[in-house]
């Protein structure tokens, strides 16, 4: 088995566009290979990868230049290649979000699965492929139920949004919409169901996307809205702030969750002489993200162990179906050896570990 990987590890996002395949060029691809190899096409916005149980990784990959129109000199500073063993620990980190820009993400685990799924669709990709990528997909999976590698955040605006969630709030309002933090924000919350309004400065300058996908209102009219919402974010680079005591108290005297995510601050600190209300800045979150990320870390050995676990298992399985055709000569040699023969043959050609782990199964059997 072989893997063709050009990923965020060695390429940027300019080289990686240039290798991204539609759903129609995987198709045509994997017909244009077929004929000599089996595969199975990855194409995520971080990572092409192509894996292959035939032939070699030079075919492979020339076919890919080719099919691109890429240099195939210029494009090798920018390839990974994995073969046997290494290509299997591969895509099992890969599934399990462990060679991911963010440790532990779970898109991934989908992606491969949709991938696998593709392929499998176009024509059958064969036992090694199959018994492979069905392999990873189950380590993935039990990676995420027997750690915390993703459920363990480590980004700003997505802890933001599960506090928010995790209290029940129904509606915010972010101040600083379009900038990029206001704008992940949105998406983080909005993703829990969580009704979002944003404030922009003008309609025609800001990012469209946003607009399309959230309530937008003038900035000017922030306090407007200020008694409708649970909670305020505020995300700008302004030098003054946003949000005033003086002004949010002529407004509303309900108690409110703050966030300030800006540098310098957004929200005047005394907005919290208003009994009940909560102010954090992006430093708590900050902190916050450090303490999961090495939880995390410490979540990913353990993710690395049953990585190699599974790998191994299935490399005994691999290699099992690759002798299961000679298995009627075996049995017959080893009838002819005996059993006292077979100990010693063992003894002589096993490390003193693999011989001591095979007679203690015979010994507990006994």
């Amino acid at each position: 088995m072989y893997c063709v990987s050009i990923s965020h590890r060695l390429a940027d996002i300019n080289i990686r566009e240039r290798l991204a395949f539609s759903a129609s060029e995987k198709t045509e691809f994997t017909r244009l290979v077929n004929s000599q190899t089996n595969i199975i096409v990855l194409s995520t916005c971080n990572r092409t990868e192509l894996y292959s149980d035939k032939g070699d990784f030079e075919y492979i990959f020339l076919k890919l230049c080719r099919y691109k129109d890429i240099s195939p000199t210029w494009l090798r500073a920018y390839v990974n290649i994995y073969e046997g063993e290494r290509a299997i620990r591969h895509l099992y980190r890969v599934a399990c979000g462990m060679d991911s820009m963010i440790l532990g993400e779970d898109e991934i685990l989908g992606q491969v699965k949709d991938a696998y799924y593709f392929a499998n669709g176009i024509s059958d990709v064969g036992y090694e492929l199959h018994t492979v990528f069905r392999g990873a997909i189950t380590c993935a999976k039990k990676i995420k139920t027997d750690t915390f590698i993703s459920k363990t955040s480590v980004s700003v605006c997505t802890l933001v949004g599960n506090m928010i969630a995790n209290r029940g709030i129904k509606n915010v309002l972010i101040i600083g919409i379009s900038g990029k933090i206001g704008e992940t924000a949105a998406k983080n919350i909005a993703a829990h169901g969580i009704g979002v309004i944003g404030t922009s400065r003008t309609h025609n300058s800001d990012n469209k996307t946003v607009h399309s996908s959230f309530e937008i209102i003038d900035y000017s009219r922030r306090y407007e809205y200020i008694d409708k919402a649970e909670a305020v974010i505020s995300a700008t680079s302004s030098p003054h702030y946003t949000i005033t005591y003086r002004e949010a108290a002529k407004h509303t005297d309900k108690p409110k969750l703050y966030i300030d995510l800006a540098v310098p601050r957004d929200i005047d600190e005394e907005v919290l002489k208003t009994e009940g209300t909560e102010l954090y800045n992006i430093d708590y979150f900050k902190a916050l993200a450090e303490d999961n990320n090495k939880i995390k870390l410490r979540e990913a050995d353990k993710a690395e162990l049953v990585i190699e676990g599974m790998t191994d298992d299935v490399r005994k399985e691999l290699y099992f179906h690759s002798i299961l055709k000679d298995m009627g000569s075996i049995k017959s040699y080893m009838d002819s050896l005996g059993s006292e023969r077979i100990i010693y043959k063992a003894r002589d050609n096993m490390s003193f570990e693999e011989f001591r782990r095979l007679m203690s199964i015979f010994i507990e059997e006994k």
